[in-house]
C-alpha cells in the first residue's frame, strides 16, 4: 500500500526503513560520476564533493539507489516515451541481475509494469538479454547516462551513470498529483498546507481504500486566495465570446474566408468541425501541404466543391499549396485556376454573385523563398494579364508575409503597388497571427459593397482566419 507524506524527508525515512527491513535480494548502487573536460585530479575531487545529493538537480539520477526485489519503484527519467517508459512510470523490481563475473554492481534490474504494453519495445529490442530464469514479461532497466552542471554558475559538466529508479513505497502528496491509486495511507502532520488535504484524500477511487494518519481537522480549510479568486470569477470577471462569422440574412450576401491553415493534411478534421468555415461561401486555405498522392475524397467538406493548387504537383509533400472550397450553390463564371509566378501562389476565381464578374484572388508568398520584388512583379503580372481593367470588381486575400504593423520596405512597396497605384483599400486592421503580426491582408477595389471584414479565431493554426462579406447592390 502506497504511503503519502507531505515532505521528502518523511518519504525517505519510510522508504529507507522498508529497505532495511526487507528480507529479499537487495543492492545499494552508487552512481558513477565523471568530470568532463581537462581538469586536474584535485579539482575533479573537489567538484565531485560539490555534486548535490538531490536527484532533481542531477537529471533524475540519484547518487545512491537502494534496490530490493518485490518492492515498488518509479522510473526517474524518460527512457522511451513512445514505449511508455516515462518519468514516474511505476513498476515492481523482480530480479537484480549480475552479468559480470565477481562484480558487485548489477548489470540489469528486471521489473514488471502493471500493463504489458509498457516496455514492449524495450523487451523486443533486448530479447538477447533473456535467460531461462527470466520471465519474458519482465522489462530490463539498464543504466543510463545524463550530463549536468553542479550549479548555474559553474561551467563544469558532470557525466553520471546510474539506474533511473527511485523507491515508490512512499511518495510525497505533491508528486502524486494526477495519480489514481488502488489504496493509500495518507499522513497529515500539523504543518500541512491548505491544499494538501484535497490532493491527498482524492488519490483513491473510494474512501474504503483510504487510511489517514495524523489528521489535524483544524488545518482543513479553503485558501483565502482561492476564495478571493472564486469571488472575482463570479462577480468581476467576464468572458470574451469567441468571434463568430456574421454573414447576414440576405442570400445576396457572400462571405469569403482566407486562412493559412498550417497543413490541411494534418487539420482536415479540425477544418470540418469549424463553424465559421461551414458558414462561409468560399474558403481559401494556404500552406495545405497537399501533394499528388493525396486524394480529393480525403479532403472533401460537406456542401463544398474542392479546387486545388498544389505547389509542385508531385508526390513530395512541401509546406506550400492552396485549396479552395466553394459552396455547391454558388455560381462560378470561372472555377478556381492556377496563376502561380515567381513561386508566389496565385489562385483566381470569378463569381457571378454578389455582383457580376466578381474576381476573387487568393495569394500566398513565402517569406524565405520569395523576395519583395518578386512578389510585386507577380502582382503586376496578375494585373497586366487578368485584372486588366481597374473597373473589374476584385478582392485580393492573402498571406503576404509583410507585417503592416511595422513600417518597412516591404510594407511600403506593397502599399504603393496596390493602394497608391491601383486604388485598392486594405480592410484588415488588427493582428492576424498569435505573434501579434498583421501579415494576412484583404484588398478590394469595391469597398462600397463590403458589409463587414475582420479576423476570427482558430485553435489549430497560429494564423487567424480573415474574412470579407460582400453585399449585392
Amino acid at each position: 500500500m502506497t504511503h503519502l507524506f507531505t515532505t521528502n524527508a518523511s518519504v525517505n525515512v519510510h522508504n529507507n526503513t522498508l529497505f532495511t527491513l526487507s528480507k529479499t535480494d537487495k543492492a545499494q548502487i552508487k552512481a558513477v560520476d565523471i568530470i568532463v573536460g581537462d581538469v586536474s585530479d584535485d579539482l575533479k575531487k573537489q567538484m565531485k564533493n560539490k555534486i548535490p545529493d538531490d536527484p532533481t538537480k542531477t537529471m533524475g539520477l540519484s547518487s545512491v539507489v537502494l534496490i530490493a526485489t518485490a518492492a515498488k519503484y518509479d522510473l526517474t527519467t524518460n527512457i522511451d516515451v513512445t514505449d511508455g517508459l516515462t518519468n514516474g512510470a511505476e513498476c515492481v523490481v523482480e530480479n537484480i541481475d549480475y552479468r559480470v563475473h565477481n562484480s558487485t554492481r548489477p548489470s540489469i534490474i528486471w521489473v514488471s509494469f502493471p500493463h504489458l504494453d509498457i516496455g514492449r519495445k524495450q523487451r523486443r529490442e533486448n530479447a538477447h538479454l533473456y535467460k531461462a530464469n527470466v520471465n519474458r514479461n519482465w522489462t530490463p532497466v539498464l543504466e543510463v547516462t545524463r550530463q549536468f552542471r553542479i550549479n548555474k554558475k559553474s561551467q563544469v559538466q558532470i557525466l553520471r551513470r546510474q539506474f533511473p529508479l527511485r523507491p515508490a513505497a512512499a511518495k510525497t502528496i505533491h508528486r502524486c498529483q494526477g495519480d489514481t491509486l488502488d489504496e493509500a495511507v495518507v499522513d497529515f502532520p500539523a504543518s500541512t498546507k491548505e491544499h494538501m488535504h484535497y490532493v491527498g484524500l482524492s488519490r483513491v477511487r473510494n474512501s474504503s481504500a483510504l487510511r489517514i494518519l495524523s489528521l489535524n481537522e483544524n488545518k482543513i480549510r479553503v485558501s483565502e486566495k482561492v476564495k478571493n479568486e472564486m469571488s472575482r470569477l463570479r462577480t468581476d470577471s467576464s468572458l470574451i465570446l469567441l468571434a463568430v462569422l456574421q454573414t447576414g440574412d440576405s442570400t445576396q450576401t457572400k462571405t469569403i474566408l482566407f486562412q493559412n491553415v498550417r497543413s490541411l493534411h494534418l487539420h482536415i478534421d479540425d477544418v470540418r468541425s469549424d463553424y465559421n468555415i461551414q458558414k462561409a461561401d468560399v474558403n481559401i486555405f494556404v500552406e495545405t501541404k497537399l501533394c499528388l498522392s493525396d486524394r480529393n475524397e480525403t479532403y472533401q467538406l460537406n456542401g463544398f466543391i474542392l479546387y486545388r493548387n498544389d505547389f509542385n504537383r508531385s508526390n513530395v509533400r512541401t509546406c506550400y499549396g492552396t485549396a479552395v472550397y466553394i459552396k455547391n450553390d454558388l455560381n462560378c463564371i470561372e472555377t478556381p485556376y492556377r496563376f502561380n509566378l515567381n513561386n508566389v501562389e496565385i489562385t483566381i476565381m470569378v463569381l457571378s454573385h454578389p455582383i457580376p464578374n466578381m474576381h476573387v484572388v487568393g495569394i500566398y508568398r513565402s517569406k524565405t523563398n520569395v523576395t519583395i520584388s518578386q512578389l510585386i512583379n507577380a502582382v503586376t503580372h496578375l494585373h497586366n494579364l487578368v485584372l486588366t481593367d481597374p473597373a473589374i470588381p476584385t478582392v485580393l486575400l492573402g498571406d503576404f508575409n509583410i507585417n503592416l504593423m511595422q513600417e518597412n520596405t516591404g510594407q511600403k512597396a506593397l502599399k504603393k503597388s496596390l493602394v497608391t497605384d491601383r486604388g485598392y483599400t486594405q480592410l484588415i486592421n488588427s493582428y492576424t497571427t498569435d505573434y501579434r503580426t498583421q501579415i494576412d491582408h484583404i484588398y478590394t477595389n469595391v469597398p462600397q459593397i463590403v458589409q463587414s471584414a475582420g479576423t476570427l479565431e482558430s485553435y489549430y493554426s497560429d494564423h487567424k482566419p480573415i474574412f470579407i462579406s460582400l453585399k449585392a447592390i
